[in-house]
Protein backbone atom coordinates (compact mmCIF):
# COMPACT_ATOMS: atom_id res chain seq x y z
CA UNK A 1 0.00 0.00 0.00
CA UNK A 2 1.14 2.96 -1.27
CA UNK A 3 1.91 5.95 1.02
CA UNK A 4 0.11 9.57 0.19
CA UNK A 5 1.75 12.79 0.13
CA UNK A 6 -0.88 15.71 -0.65
CA UNK A 7 1.14 18.55 -1.38
CA UNK A 8 -0.36 22.63 -1.50
CA UNK A 9 0.35 24.09 -4.69
CA UNK A 10 1.52 27.60 -4.03
CA UNK A 11 3.09 27.39 -0.37
CA UNK A 12 5.47 24.51 -1.52
CA UNK A 13 5.52 24.70 -4.91
CA UNK A 14 4.72 28.02 -6.70
CA UNK A 15 5.45 30.66 -4.24
CA UNK A 16 8.49 30.36 -2.44
CA UNK A 17 10.31 31.15 -5.30
CA UNK A 18 11.66 34.67 -3.40
CA UNK A 19 12.74 33.12 -0.12
CA UNK A 20 13.77 29.62 -0.50
CA UNK A 21 15.97 28.81 -4.22
CA UNK A 22 15.56 24.83 -3.19
CA UNK A 23 14.46 23.42 -6.57
CA UNK A 24 10.59 22.17 -5.90
CA UNK A 25 10.88 19.67 -8.92
CA UNK A 26 13.48 17.71 -6.94
CA UNK A 27 10.86 17.75 -4.01
CA UNK A 28 8.16 16.09 -5.72
CA UNK A 29 11.22 13.39 -7.72
CA UNK A 30 12.09 12.86 -3.90
CA UNK A 31 8.82 12.05 -2.66
CA UNK A 32 8.11 9.54 -5.17
CA UNK A 33 11.49 7.88 -4.82
CA UNK A 34 10.67 7.67 -0.92
CA UNK A 35 7.42 5.92 -2.49
CA UNK A 36 4.93 8.64 -1.85
CA UNK A 37 1.72 8.64 -4.07
CA UNK A 38 1.70 12.98 -4.87
CA UNK A 39 -1.15 14.75 -5.50
CA UNK A 40 -1.21 18.54 -5.72
CA UNK A 41 -3.95 20.04 -3.86
CA UNK A 42 -4.96 24.09 -4.75
CA UNK A 43 -7.95 25.88 -2.75
CA UNK A 44 -8.58 27.38 -5.99
CA UNK A 45 -11.46 27.01 -8.24
CA UNK A 46 -10.82 29.21 -11.14
CA UNK A 47 -7.66 27.17 -12.51
CA UNK A 48 -8.25 23.87 -14.90
CA UNK A 49 -6.03 20.97 -13.99
CA UNK A 50 -4.79 20.90 -17.06
CA UNK A 51 -4.03 24.41 -16.75
CA UNK A 52 -2.54 24.32 -13.56
CA UNK A 53 -0.21 20.92 -14.74
CA UNK A 54 1.01 23.11 -17.40
CA UNK A 55 2.21 25.98 -15.24
CA UNK A 56 3.97 23.20 -12.95
CA UNK A 57 5.50 21.93 -15.81
CA UNK A 58 6.62 24.93 -17.07
CA UNK A 59 8.57 25.46 -13.19
CA UNK A 60 10.27 22.43 -13.94
CA UNK A 61 7.81 20.22 -11.46
CA UNK A 62 7.15 17.09 -12.90
CA UNK A 63 3.82 16.34 -12.60
CA UNK A 64 0.59 15.31 -14.77
CA UNK A 65 -3.10 15.98 -14.85
CA UNK A 66 -3.99 13.07 -12.80
CA UNK A 67 -1.68 14.12 -9.84
CA UNK A 68 -3.68 17.57 -9.50
CA UNK A 69 -6.59 17.88 -7.67
CA UNK A 70 -8.82 21.72 -7.66
CA UNK A 71 -11.45 22.81 -5.60
CA UNK A 72 -13.57 22.57 -8.77
CA UNK A 73 -13.27 19.25 -9.16
CA UNK A 74 -13.24 18.64 -4.79
CA UNK A 75 -17.08 20.52 -5.26
CA UNK A 76 -18.47 18.59 -8.09
CA UNK A 77 -17.99 15.17 -6.08
CA UNK A 78 -19.72 16.48 -3.10
CA UNK A 79 -22.35 18.09 -5.32
CA UNK A 80 -22.30 14.42 -6.90
CA UNK A 81 -22.33 12.47 -3.82
CA UNK A 82 -25.48 14.48 -2.54
CA UNK A 83 -27.27 14.20 -5.86
CA UNK A 84 -27.64 17.80 -6.42
CA UNK A 85 -29.14 18.23 -9.91
CA UNK A 86 -28.66 21.69 -9.92
CA UNK A 87 -26.44 24.72 -8.60
CA UNK A 88 -26.06 28.46 -8.92
CA UNK A 89 -22.68 29.87 -9.21
CA UNK A 90 -21.23 33.08 -7.68
CA UNK A 91 -17.40 32.88 -8.96
CA UNK A 92 -15.40 31.94 -12.07
CA UNK A 93 -16.19 30.87 -15.71
CA UNK A 94 -13.66 28.43 -15.05
CA UNK A 95 -16.08 26.93 -11.97
CA UNK A 96 -18.79 26.79 -13.88
CA UNK A 97 -17.45 24.72 -16.70
CA UNK A 98 -15.62 22.51 -14.71
CA UNK A 99 -19.32 21.65 -12.54
CA UNK A 100 -20.44 20.93 -16.12
CA UNK A 101 -17.79 18.82 -17.34
CA UNK A 102 -17.02 16.47 -13.85
CA UNK A 103 -20.69 16.15 -12.97
CA UNK A 104 -23.11 14.68 -16.53
CA UNK A 105 -26.51 16.89 -16.21
CA UNK A 106 -25.51 19.26 -13.72
CA UNK A 107 -27.53 22.20 -14.36
CA UNK A 108 -25.98 25.46 -13.61
CA UNK A 109 -28.39 27.94 -12.99
CA UNK A 110 -28.20 32.02 -12.42
CA UNK A 111 -28.24 33.14 -8.72
CA UNK A 112 -31.96 32.66 -7.02
CA UNK A 113 -33.08 30.05 -9.46
CA UNK A 114 -31.60 26.94 -7.46
CA UNK A 115 -32.12 26.23 -3.73
CA UNK A 116 -28.31 25.21 -3.73
CA UNK A 117 -25.52 27.88 -4.39
CA UNK A 118 -21.77 26.94 -4.85
CA UNK A 119 -19.44 30.34 -4.10
CA UNK A 120 -16.07 31.20 -4.85
CA UNK A 121 -13.80 34.15 -5.56
CA UNK A 122 -15.34 36.99 -7.32
CA UNK A 123 -14.37 40.60 -6.64
CA UNK A 124 -17.01 41.85 -9.35
CA UNK A 125 -19.84 40.45 -6.81
CA UNK A 126 -22.84 43.13 -7.41
CA UNK A 127 -25.24 44.45 -5.11
CA UNK A 128 -27.93 43.81 -7.72
CA UNK A 129 -26.54 39.66 -7.22
CA UNK A 130 -26.70 39.94 -3.64
CA UNK A 131 -30.01 41.38 -3.63
CA UNK A 132 -31.04 38.27 -5.68
CA UNK A 133 -29.31 36.27 -2.91
CA UNK A 134 -31.99 38.21 -0.28
CA UNK A 135 -35.10 37.53 -2.70
CA UNK A 136 -34.24 33.66 -2.88
CA UNK A 137 -32.02 32.46 -0.18
CA UNK A 138 -30.50 29.21 -1.09
CA UNK A 139 -31.68 26.45 1.18
CA UNK A 140 -27.95 25.19 0.97
CA UNK A 141 -24.40 27.19 0.43
CA UNK A 142 -21.40 25.60 -0.18
CA UNK A 143 -18.08 27.63 0.05
CA UNK A 144 -14.88 26.33 -2.24
CA UNK A 145 -12.98 28.08 0.29
CA UNK A 146 -13.10 30.68 3.18
CA UNK A 147 -9.34 31.93 3.18
CA UNK A 148 -9.32 35.56 3.46
CA UNK A 149 -6.11 36.04 0.91
CA UNK A 150 -4.04 33.98 -0.87
CA UNK A 151 -0.56 33.91 -2.00
CA UNK A 152 0.66 32.82 -5.53
CA UNK A 153 3.85 33.69 -7.47
CA UNK A 154 2.46 37.17 -8.35
CA UNK A 155 1.84 38.69 -4.65
CA UNK A 156 -0.98 38.59 -2.33
CA UNK A 157 -4.85 38.50 -3.45
CA UNK A 158 -8.08 38.92 -1.84
CA UNK A 159 -9.19 35.60 -0.71
CA UNK A 160 -12.63 34.25 -1.58
CA UNK A 161 -13.36 34.56 2.47
CA UNK A 162 -14.49 38.26 1.18
CA UNK A 163 -17.16 37.11 -1.44
CA UNK A 164 -18.22 34.29 0.85
CA UNK A 165 -18.61 36.28 3.91
CA UNK A 166 -21.02 39.02 2.12
CA UNK A 167 -22.94 35.83 0.66
CA UNK A 168 -23.90 34.73 4.07
CA UNK A 169 -24.87 38.16 5.28
CA UNK A 170 -26.98 38.51 2.49
CA UNK A 171 -28.65 34.71 2.66
CA UNK A 172 -28.15 35.00 6.78
CA UNK A 173 -27.18 31.61 6.60
CA UNK A 174 -23.23 30.02 6.60
CA UNK A 175 -21.76 28.57 4.10
CA UNK A 176 -21.03 24.70 4.18
CA UNK A 177 -16.84 24.60 3.49
CA UNK A 178 -15.70 22.03 0.51
CA UNK A 179 -11.79 23.02 0.94
CA UNK A 180 -9.23 22.80 3.05
CA UNK A 181 -8.97 23.03 6.39
CA UNK A 182 -12.52 20.55 5.68
CA UNK A 183 -10.78 17.02 5.52
CA UNK A 184 -13.91 16.17 2.02
CA UNK A 185 -10.59 16.00 -0.46
CA UNK A 186 -8.76 13.42 1.80
CA UNK A 187 -11.50 11.28 3.28
CA UNK A 188 -13.51 11.71 0.48
CA UNK A 189 -12.21 12.68 -2.99
CA UNK A 190 -9.36 11.08 -2.43
CA UNK A 191 -10.89 8.38 -0.34
CA UNK A 192 -7.97 7.54 2.47
CA UNK A 193 -8.82 5.47 5.30
CA UNK A 194 -7.62 3.66 8.50
CA UNK A 195 -4.01 2.86 7.96
CA UNK A 196 -3.53 4.87 4.47
CA UNK A 197 -4.49 8.11 7.13
CA UNK A 198 -2.51 7.17 9.58
CA UNK A 199 0.58 7.28 6.78
CA UNK A 200 -0.17 10.15 4.91
CA UNK A 201 1.35 13.35 4.73
CA UNK A 202 -0.09 16.55 3.81
CA UNK A 203 2.61 19.38 3.31
CA UNK A 204 1.97 23.44 3.13
CA UNK A 205 2.85 26.31 4.76
CA UNK A 206 -0.39 27.18 6.40
CA UNK A 207 -0.79 26.39 10.10
CA UNK A 208 -4.79 27.18 9.94
CA UNK A 209 -5.47 25.53 5.95
CA UNK A 210 -2.84 22.89 5.81
CA UNK A 211 -1.95 21.99 9.20
CA UNK A 212 -5.78 21.65 10.61
CA UNK A 213 -6.66 19.91 7.33
CA UNK A 214 -4.39 17.15 8.54
CA UNK A 215 -5.66 17.20 11.78
CA UNK A 216 -8.84 16.68 10.96
CA UNK A 217 -8.30 14.30 8.70
CA UNK A 218 -6.17 11.99 10.94
CA UNK A 219 -3.03 12.47 9.23
CA UNK A 220 0.45 13.76 9.44
CA UNK A 221 1.91 16.99 9.46
CA UNK A 222 5.06 19.25 7.79
CA UNK A 223 4.81 22.73 7.55
CA UNK A 224 7.16 24.40 5.23
CA UNK A 225 8.04 27.45 6.99
CA UNK A 226 7.97 31.01 5.58
CA UNK A 227 9.64 34.23 6.39
CA UNK A 228 6.36 34.96 8.29
CA UNK A 229 6.35 31.39 9.81
CA UNK A 230 9.51 30.58 10.42
CA UNK A 231 8.77 27.78 13.35
CA UNK A 232 6.06 26.52 15.29
CA UNK A 233 5.20 23.11 17.10
CA UNK A 234 5.22 20.82 14.16
CA UNK A 235 6.95 19.11 12.21
CA UNK A 236 9.02 21.69 10.25
CA UNK A 237 11.31 23.00 7.77
CA UNK A 238 12.59 26.27 6.27
CA UNK A 239 13.50 24.79 3.33
CA UNK A 240 12.19 22.47 0.72
CA UNK A 241 15.48 20.47 0.43
CA UNK A 242 15.66 19.52 4.16
CA UNK A 243 11.69 18.42 3.87
CA UNK A 244 12.82 15.01 2.89
CA UNK A 245 15.30 13.79 5.96
CA UNK A 246 12.66 14.81 8.09
CA UNK A 247 10.08 12.86 6.78
CA UNK A 248 12.17 10.05 7.19
CA UNK A 249 13.16 11.24 10.94
CA UNK A 250 8.94 11.18 11.76
CA UNK A 251 7.90 8.15 9.67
Amino acid sequence: MGRHAIVDVHGVLLGRQHYDDSPPGDFIVGLRDAGYLVQIVTNSSSVTPADLTNELVARGIPVCVSDVVTMAMVAAHRLSSLGVGEVAVIGSDVLRSELKRLVPGLRVMEVGASEVLLVTRDPGLTEETLDCVRLHPPRLIFATCKDASFTDASGVHVGPGVTVRRVEKAADREAILVGKPDPYVITEYLGLRGGELDTAVVIGDSLTQDAELAERAGCRVLITGTPENTSCDLPNVTRLDQALDLLRRIE
